[in-house]
C-alpha cells in the first residue's frame, strides 16, 4: 500500500470520522370538561426542518473503502462526546487514528508516521476546519451541530433541502438534504471559505440498528484547493450502546 493511499484514506477518513436536535412536535391533549358544541380542529402542518437524530452513548461498526484501488478495512468505535477510534487494515494494522474533543492523533508503525495536533494545527496542515462533535454527526448520519437556519427550507416531492450557518474558526456553510416522511438525511455539505474546501457525506443505505436507522453505507468526498477525493464506506455489524473495551492508545513517538 503506498503512502500516498495512506494520507488519502486518513484524510478521508478525518472527513467522515469530526446544534440541531431532534425536534419532537407533541400534539396537544383533550381539555377536560364536557364539550357542547362540535369544534373544527385545524391540521397541523408538519415542520420541514424535523431531523431524527440517533441517539446513543457508544456506537461500533466495522468499515471497508477503497481508495485508489487499494481496498482497506477497520473498525470505528464512538463514545459520544468523548473519543473516535478508527483503525485502518490492509491484510496487516496499517495505521490507528484517534480523536477527541481537543486533538487528533493519528500514526503508522508501517510506514514510520506520527502525528498529533490540534483542530488549529489540522485546519491549517490538511485545510480541514472542523471539529468533533461534527466528525462524530457525520459519521452517523446526524445533524451537524451549532446550526442557525440561514434561510426557509424549500421541499420537491420526498426531498427537503435545509440551509444553515455553522459556527466555526470562520463561518461554515450546511446544507443539508432530508427525507420528508422519514425525517433521515440523505446528503450533508459542509463549505468554508477559509480555507476553501468543502466535505460531502451521502447516506444511500441505512440500516435498522435497534430501532433506529443507522447509515450502512457513507460515500465521502472532501474538496480542497480545486482537488478531490472520494471514497465509499461499507459499514457493517453495527451496534449501539454495547460496552466495549478502549481498542488503543496512540503512543507518544514510534
Amino acid at each position: 500500500m503506498t503512502r500516498r493511499a495512506v494520507i488519502i484514506c486518513f484524510a478521508l477518513l478525518l472527513a467522515v470520522a469530526t446544534g440541531c436536535r431532534t425536534h419532537r412536535n407533541v400534539a396537544d391533549g383533550d381539555q377536560g370538561g364536557k364539550i357542547s358544541k362540535p369544534t373544527v380542529t385545524e391540521t397541523e402542518i408538519p415542520r420541514l426542518d424535523t431531523i431524527r437524530n440517533a441517539m446513543y452513548e457508544r456506537y461500533c461498526a466495522n468499515y471497508s473503502c477503497n481508495v485508489e484501488g487499494m481496498t482497506i478495512n477497520g473498525q470505528i468505535r464512538i463514545v459520544h462526546d468523548s473519543c473516535i477510534w478508527i483503525s485502518v487494515n490492509k491484510l496487516i494494522e496499517v495505521g490507528r487514528i484517534m480523536i477527541t474533543p481537543k486533538r487528533v492523533s493519528g500514526y503508522s508503525k508501517i510506514l514510520g508516521k506520527y502525528y498529533d495536533g490540534s483542530y488549529e494545527e489540522v485546519r491549517k496542515r490538511w485545510g480541514i476546519d472542523i471539529d468533533y462533535a461534527t466528525i462524530e454527526a457525520l459519521i452517523v448520519g446526524n445533524c451537524p451541530p451549532n446550526c442557525k437556519r440561514s434561510k426557509e427550507p424549500e421541499r420537491k416531492g420526498d426531498k427537503v433541502t435545509l440551509w444553515y450557518e455553522q459556527k466555526g474558526k470562520s463561518p461554515h456553510k450546511v446544507t443539508l438534504e432530508k427525507e420528508y416522511r422519514s425525517k433521515l438525511l440523505s446528503n450533508t455539505e459542509i463549505s468554508t471559505t477559509t480555507p476553501s474546501a468543502v466535505i460531502r457525506c451521502a447516506y444511500p443505505k441505512r440500516e435498522n440498528i435497534g430501532g433506529q436507522m443507522l447509515p450502512s453505507a457513507i460515500t465521502a468526498k472532501v474538496t480542497f484547493r480545486g482537488s478531490s477525493k472520494q471514497t465509499n464506506l461499507d459499514l457493517s455489524k453495527i451496534a449501539v450502546n454495547k460496552v466495549q473495551i478502549t481498542p488503543f492508545e496512540i503512543p507518544s513517538k514510534l
